[in-house]
């Protein structure tokens, strides 16, 4: 009987060991089938038999901005001037300097534009008054940089003029590496790029990218067809659009060329109906779907007035409309009064052209477009942090935009606040106030989703 039980005993346990090693083992078969199928899956996303993945932010143009109905003109300017240099920061514009025919040299007068207002403010007048300069804002500094153009002596000149609008002050920058007048130019991702133009002996195919920061020029690949006098433009998405020129022989080009920030190359694209140069030119808005979402972005090109094959210096009305992403053309409304070598800037949800030669003699008559664009919705988050840098709860932040009207948030345990349903393409200026630190205000254009840089206390 004890034999048995120690029979049965065994039995038992080799019954109970072998259930527990099916047990292991069909949880072992379970994770093996998980871990083929998974291979199997990832073996084939890396061949071309799936389907690849959707560009995680799908972007389609919308036909929506509208222009007009035709220009307007406004009070004109002091100066009466061709070839100036003009850009805006997004809430005024500024006009500087260019060729005066009642004195025949170069004017150093700076004016500032108030688009709702049409007020014109005399600022602080150029260091070295030059005409056929290029004029770039660059926000990382909100600083305006003025490179080169023509002097007194009607050379070319090489120099930087830096002026800071904060404190109304011209400085003199990092000299370029060699003379220039009448250069394309952008500003995308905190540098300046500028090229093209001409040395005072021949036109040029330079390209070169500068740094506010430091003060130091890279020279880029250069633009395959020489060109001085183009229109061009810079992209949201950082592609510098340079339309049409004086070319090496002398003669209006219809040539668009394409410089694109990454991957660092040039390339040819849909040459526009009429052939100009020293036309002015400005980005404007377009708007696209991305994600869903109907978002307004700085993305198309108006070259207006300027020479034409028929007649090299003669006084154009034409406008004419370049969009990259569709590599489309357009007409928009003629000027009033024709140009030669004007300048041009958007802001305000305008358009404005300012100055040139009409055929007769320069003038300073001001011409304005309104860009009629859908509302975009976006919204705009940051942080307030005390001086060291610990999140301030209760602090009231306001977001004024160009027509006064003024919305406020509170801001959380953590400093953090956001508004939403901000119309896209505008400019607004945002302020924080504090029982315990003073803060500076900030003015940005919103044209997507954004995340303010940190709002830190002054002491």
């Amino acid at each position: 009987v004890k034999g048995g039980n120690t029979m049965r005993k065994s039995v038992g346990s080799f019954i109970v060991l072998n259930r527990r090693a099916l047990l292991l083992f069909g949880v072992v078969l379970i994770l093996t089938g998980f871990c083929i199928v998974a291979l199997q899956s990832r073996a084939q996303s890396n061949t071309g038999n799936s389907t690849p993945d959707a560009d995680p932010t799908p972007e389609t143009p919308s036909v929506g901005c509208t222009f007009g109905p035709g220009w307007t003109l406004e009070a004109p300017m002091p100066a009466h001037v061709q070839s100036p240099a003009a850009t805006s920061d997004g809430t005024y514009g500024y006009v500087m300097g260019g060729f005066d025919n009642s004195t025949f040299q170069p004017s150093g007068v700076l004016v500032r534009y108030d688009p709702i207002t049409g007020l014109i403010v005399l600022k602080l007048p150029l260091t070295i008054p030059v005409s056929q300069a290029s004029a770039v804002y660059a926000p990382i500094t909100n600083k305006i940089y003025l490179f080169g153009g023509t002097d007194g002596s009607f050379g070319k000149t090489n120099i930087t003029q830096i002026y800071d609008i904060a404190t109304d002050f011209w400085s003199l920058g990092t000299n370029m590496p060699g003379p220039g007048a009448n250069m394309f130019s952008g500003y995308y991702n905190g540098k300046i790029y500028l090229g093209g133009g001409d040395d005072g002996n021949q036109v040029q195919s330079t390209l070169l990218r500068f740094d506010p920061l430091t003060g130091i020029f890279t020279n880029l690949p250069p633009i395959p067809r020489a060109t001085t006098g183009a229109g061009f433009g810079m992209t949201s998405s950082g592609q510098l659009i340079v339309v049409g020129g004086n070319d090496a022989i002398g003669t209006p080009s219809r040539a668009v060329q394409v410089y694109d920030v990454d991957p660092n190359t040039w390339v040819t694209k849909l040459s526009p109906p009429v052939a100009v140069d020293y036309a002015a030119s400005v980005m404007i808005p377009r708007v696209v779907v991305r994600l869903g979402r109907q978002l307004l972005d700085e993305g198309t090109l108006m070259v207006i007035g300027g020479g034409n094959a028929a007649n090299p210096f003669g006084a154009g009305r034409t406008t004419q409309i370049y969009d990259p992403a569709m590599n489309t053309w357009s007409s928009g409304p003629n000027l009033n009064v024709g140009r030669y070598a004007p300048a041009g800037f958007t802001v305000g949800g305008k358009v404005f052209v300012v100055g040139g030669f009409d055929g007769t003699t320069t003038v300073g008559t001001i011409e304005s477009l309104t860009i009629n664009c859908p509302s975009a919705s976006a919204t705009v988050s940051g942080r307030v942090v005390s001086p060291n840098g610990t999140g301030l709860r209760n602090a009231t932040v306001s977001m004024t935009d160009s027509a006064g009207v003024v919305r406020t948030a509170t801001t959380s345990s953590f400093g953090f606040f956001s508004f939403s349903s901000v119309a896209g393409g505008g400019t607004f200026v945002f302020r924080v106030q504090s029982r315990l630190y003073r803060y500076a205000p900030v003015t940005v254009t919103i044209n997507d989703n954004v995340t303010l840089p940190d709002f830190v206390g002054l002491e």
